[in-house]
């Protein structure tokens, strides 16, 4: 697709934010998609908090790196940590929606946000 930059990738390891920031050429996303999890080990709040961690870190990434009109679109998984999070993309956002996809399980704990609107980016 032109215009698209796809990376791969543990964003977790060392470099791996500064190739995007990289590729980026010095200015800033107009979309962040984060379909990151953890590996998944069966136990529901061990992994839950994994995940929580990289929709964290993947919140920090679009506070440096997003546009400030840019869109955040993250998986994440409903659980103890859920509340907290949608929290605190609404302290970054100006937008924030919950969409559950029709392609997913009911029983799945698995969903999506969408924000937009960073704020004081």
């Amino acid at each position: 697709m032109s215009g698209v930059t796809v990376l791969r990738g543990d964003f977790r390891e060392p470099g791996m934010q500064a190739r995007i920031v990289e590729a980026l050429g010095g200015g800033k996303a107009d979309v962040v998609l984060s379909d990151m999890s953890p590996n998944i080990s069966g136990i529901a709040s061990a992994d839950q908090a994994r995940a929580a961690e990289l929709v964290r870190i993947a919140i920090d990434f679009c506070r440096r790196q997003l546009k400030s009109r840019g869109a955040f679109f993250v998986k994440v998984f409903q659980g103890e940590e859920f509340v907290a999070l949608l929290g605190e993309m609404k302290r970054s956002f100006a937008t924030v929606k919950v969409i559950k996809p029709a392609a997913s399980r009911d029983e799945s704990r698995e969903t999506y946000v969408l924000a937009r609107g960073l704020k004081n980016p």
